[in-house]
């Protein structure tokens, strides 16, 4: 359910039945806005109140931002199995994720307030239960007005992320309706994917430096060969299990499946440790 807020108070949470509560009062609330700080209007665009972020985390994006990635952050991206609703840029938005750890407390709404150049986002009320089977890290998707967000450097004090995740793409070939199957492999191990492209008759000039490529020290490199739809670009999703690929700005339909050449790069400690390729 998307909501605009009228006013000056950043407040939502869309329960199971499609109603709100705005306000900003309840048993959860902790925080006082500090003097001279302004509190900002915004336009929702999702709000996990029960997400699994196990801290704060945030990113500022003048594109929509796609949370399955962002989320790659924490290893979060299995977490969301939806397209975005809507990707195209408002003009004059910029969007806003994230996250917090509220431990056995459940959050009803989130205020968004600036102070000079740091953004202060707070998850607020809630029962703050005794104990829980595990501890709840909500996560809010915001659009905010540009003019009241230039010069933002850091959320919560701590310094904006990459809206797209940890994962750096580096390559991105479109080679058109190839007969091909998607692959994937962890460089500089090229595996089947080599095979697959040569075998299905693409310039391997195209592809070779990279995959010959030396992969950095506290580096992994993750290439996939995937097909789409007049796709434009890909981001990598990182999940605590499984290290996929998706396309962005994906045509809807068109007569023959493409395949696209991605290649990304990720800091070794922001890949998780049990993390393997998904299954092609």
């Amino acid at each position: 359910m998307r909501v605009v807020l009228i006013g000056v108070a950043v407040v939502l949470l869309a329960t199971a039945c499609g109603t709100s509560r705005t306000g900003t009062t309840g048993p959860g609330d902790t925080t006082t806005p500090a003097p001279g700080a302004s509190e900002l209007t915004a336009q929702v665009l999702s709000f996990d109140a029960a997400g699994t972020a196990p801290g704060k985390y945030a990113a500022l994006s003048d594109e929509p931002i796609r949370l399955d990635a962002f989320a790659g952050w924490y290893g979060g991206a299995g977490s969301f199995d939806e397209e975005p609703e809507d990707d195209t840029a408002k003009p004059g938005s910029v969007y806003l994720a994230a996250t917090d750890s509220t431990g056995c407390r459940t959050p009803e709404s989130v205020r968004v307030t600036r102070e000079g150049d740091d953004l202060r986002v707070a998850f607020e009320g809630g029962q703050d239960h005794p104990e829980c089977v595990r501890a709840v890290g909500p996560v809010a998707y915001l659009a905010l007005p540009a003019d009241e967000t230039d010069g933002v450097t850091t959320v919560n004090g701590k310094p904006l992320l990459d809206a797209a995740g940890p994962g750096k793409l580096t390559n991105f070939v479109p080679l058109g309706t190839i007969k091909a199957h998607p692959a994937a492999a962890e460089l500089p191990d090229r595996g089947t994917l080599r095979a697959q492209l040569a075998g299905a008759g693409v310039d391997m000039t195209k592809v070779d430096a990279v995959l010959k490529g030396q992969v950095p020290a506290g580096q992994r490199r993750f290439a996939f060969l995937v097909s789409g739809c007049q796709a434009t670009g890909a981001v990598l999703l990182l999940a605590h299990q499984e290290i996929d690929v998706a396309l962005t700005g994906e045509k809807t339909a068109c007569i023959a499946p493409e395949y696209f050449f991605a290649t990304f790069t990720a800091a070794g400690e922001d890949v998780p440790e049990q993390a393997k390729l998904a299954p092609r």
